[in-house]
């Protein structure tokens, strides 16, 4: 989702809830290797580019402006995440533009889309998806064995959006006889209902003709998109479905939540500030 998301002048928040690179043992010290790669935010380039704010100011390690570049801005070193669109089970940029920036930004993390289960954005099915992820994940690979590779965040942690991501599983290992393999694990965290009806919210996900799934959608009501209780929720759902798929040691991030709605529906700046401050702790 982008929508206008006020934290400060940038425009949505990412909280990095591990850190970019493989999750250490106790043994190995601190999960950080600075504590600015807690955070990031997301730059909705409508509003300008991250050079366009003092970076410095806001302590971030790095950020997203759902796109991808061959030599991103970086101001004071910060991390920029890279974002592979897929839709409808296409990829953009395709590989031959994707191979030079691979190979210009080594280490660098790569977003396997950007919500691919949601009607509205990726639209894609657990089969779809399941194939663009196998193709971009080894292309990467193959061209930077030091890349970082994260699945495409899905809206919410809703029963919903976890069994998409379970479908997703199964799909790749019915095609590809192994495990799908993911460095760190994305999601967002927005607070929406899931229906198809012309309302708001995050849609239903596409179905294959290989995952039939019917879990009921969540029906949240606006005054609940700033609910700390359900965001929190969201985040255990996630770790809970990476507990059970063997993955509970990788890495999670949010690569995007906030508030949705603005001051006409009683979302103040202060109640927004305090969501986002809450959430932060």
């Amino acid at each position: 989702m982008k929508r206008s998301l006020c934290l400060f002048a940038m425009v949505v928040a990412i909280v990095v809830l591990v850190a970019l690179s493989p999750a250490p043992s106790r043994t190995q010290g601190p999960l950080y290797t600075d504590p600015t790669d807690r955070f990031g935010v997301g730059v909705n380039r409508a509003f300008g580019s991250i050079t366009n704010y003092d970076v410095a100011s806001l302590n971030i390690g790095w950020y997203s402006d759902w796109t991808y570049s061959l030599a991103p801005s970086r101001p004071g070193g910060i991390d920029y995440a890279q974002v592979i669109w897929v839709e409808d089970g296409s990829i953009t940029p395709g590989l031959d533009q994707l191979g030079p920036m691979v190979d210009a930004n080594p280490g660098f993390l790569w977003m396997i889309g950007n919500e691919p289960e949601c009607i509205w954005m990726g639209n894609n099915t657990p089969e779809q998806y399941a194939v663009a992820y196998h193709d971009l994940y080894w292309f990467i690979k193959n061209r930077d064995n030091t890349a970082q590779i994260a699945n495409g965040a899905v809206v919410e942690g809703t029963p919903m959006r976890m069994a998409y991501l379970t479908d997703v599983w199964n799909a790749y290992q019915a095609a590809y006889g192994t495990t799908m393999p993911v460095d760190v694990w994305n999601m967002h965290n927005q607070i929406a209902r899931e229906n198809n009806v012309a309302d708001w919210g995050a849609g239903v996900p596409p179905v294959g003709p290989g995952t039939p799934t019917s879990t009921p959608g969540a029906m949240y009501d606006t005054s609940q998109n700033d609910s700390l209780d359900i965001f929190i929720q969201h985040v255990r759902n996630m770790r809970a479905w990476m507990n059970s798929h063997g993955q509970r040691n990788k890495p999670l991030i949010i690569s995007e939540y906030g508030v949705l709605f603005t001051e006409d529906r009683g979302f103040t700046v202060d109640r927004v500030n305090d969501f986002m401050t809450n959430t932060f702790r």
